[in-house]
């Protein structure tokens, strides 16, 4: 049974600011430039995930490729709609109809990653899954200006 549209729209949002978020417990020591480099802003992000969900080595090899794919072409879809989330700034809020467009993109990449995801996680690392995507929602709203 599918979601409905407008929860897999949120959960689009909720991958997008899951990957997105600035890495926590970063030592001082740490590039500046990192969040520049796409690279490494992927492997952070999905270090992240892989850490918080606690991943069987089995887990992680099946599951990175789909996260860093995902994580790439999430970025690259913004990246279309000029929207830069390396940086910790606010971030402008695109017109509606640009918005409805992103949206679209995002909900279906979101479709495909979950769906490849439940191949490989049990349903308590999804639920896990999910309430990260809920907590980082709320961080990325903050930097649309919440809503």
């Amino acid at each position: 049974m599918k979601p409905p549209p407008s929860i897999q729209r949120c959960g689009a949002v909720l991958l997008l600011a899951l990957l997105t978020l600035p890495a926590s417990g970063q030592s001082s020591d740490a590039n500046p430039d990192a969040a520049l480099d796409g690279t490494t802003f992927v492997q952070e992000r999905v270090g992240e995930a892989v850490e918080r969900l606690q991943l069987t080595p089995e887990q992680q090899e099946a599951a990175q490729p789909i996260l860093m794919a995902s994580m790439q072409t999430r970025l690259d879809i913004l990246a279309g709609y000029g929207i830069d989330l390396s940086g910790e700034a606010p971030i402008e809020r695109p017109s509606r109809r640009e918005g409805r467009r992103l949206r679209g993109e995002l909900s279906d990449l979101n479709e495909a990653t979950e769906a490849q995801l439940q191949d490989v996680l049990t349903e308590a690392q999804m639920d896990t899954w999910r309430a990260m995507q809920d907590e980082n929602r709320e961080r990325l709203q903050a930097r649309f200006g919440g809503d």
